[in-house]
Formats: C-alpha cells, sequence, structure tokens
C-alpha cells in the first residue's frame, strides 16, 4: 500500500508531497464534504495556509497510474473520489489526496531475470499549473 505517504510526508527528508488519507465511507455518504475536509488537511500538512487547487486522488493499494486522477478544487476532487471507488471489483478502503507534483512521472520497469525488458512512463504534468494556482 501507499498509506506510508501521509505517514511520512512531514517529515521535510523524504521530499514527499502533502498527503492526507479520507475513508472510503466518507466518500459515499457526502463527496462534497470528503473533498474539502481532505483539502483543509492538505493545507494544515503545508504549514503555510494556502489550500491546494490542483492535486492527484489515487487509490491506497493501487499500482497503476489508471488509478490516479488529477483534479482542480473541491468539486473535480469529490468526482474524482466517487470515480476511483466506483471502479468495477474496486473495494480499496482508503484513497490518498496529494498535492500535485509539476513534471512527475510514474515509471514502471518491467525486468525478467535481472534485464529489462520493458519501461512505460506516466506523464501527469499539467501545463502552466502550480499546486496553489487555478488552471486557466
Amino acid at each position: 500500500g501507499k498509506e506510508w505517504q501521509a505517514s511520512l510526508c512531514s517529515s521535510p527528508e523524504y521530499r514527499i508531497p502533502a498527503t492526507t488519507t479520507v475513508n472510503r465511507a466518507l466518500v459515499i455518504a457526502d463527496g462534497p464534504r470528503a473533498a474539502a475536509q481532505s483539502l483543509r488537511a492538505l493545507s494544515v500538512l503545508r504549514g503555510n495556509g494556502q489550500t491546494p487547487q490542483l492535486g492527484v486522488v489515487k487509490m491506497g493499494h493501487g499500482w497503476e497510474a489508471n488509478q490516479v486522477r488529477v483534479f482542480t478544487g473541491p468539486g473535480e476532487l469529490s468526482v474524482a473520489m466517487t470515480s476511483l471507488l466506483s471502479q468495477p471489483g474496486c473495494e480499496n478502503a482508503v484513497l490518498l489526496v496529494q498535492d500535485f507534483v509539476p513534471n512527475d512521472l510514474e515509471l514502471r520497469a518491467f525486468i525478467v531475470q535481472g534485464v529489462l525488458v520493458h519501461a512505460v512512463y506516466s506523464d501527469f504534468d499539467v501545463e502552466g499549473c502550480s499546486p496553489t494556482e487555478k488552471p486557466d
């Protein structure tokens, strides 16, 4: 799982973006409230009082880029959380809400008998955006 990100993000030496967890039950019961609480938690974790306008929400136990959604603001976050939890077969109890990291990417390396046989890069960059600015 990825829950360690929320536990270690307040330790600067790990360079993990502000991350909070949100319980599935809260998202199902009241998505907009879950989104607002998550954004408030990120604001506290950042320590600068700024509410993030751009971020990602991802499965707590997901391993694929298709289990990550980029959001701008609380409305999109609510929709993204509900979308992730509504996927067929999804039984995740927790989602992670995280500050957006510009120019971040995910690399998946497929290694067979010690040899790299395939690499897949997933780019989550949103041009012209930063975590505290609303996109145009």
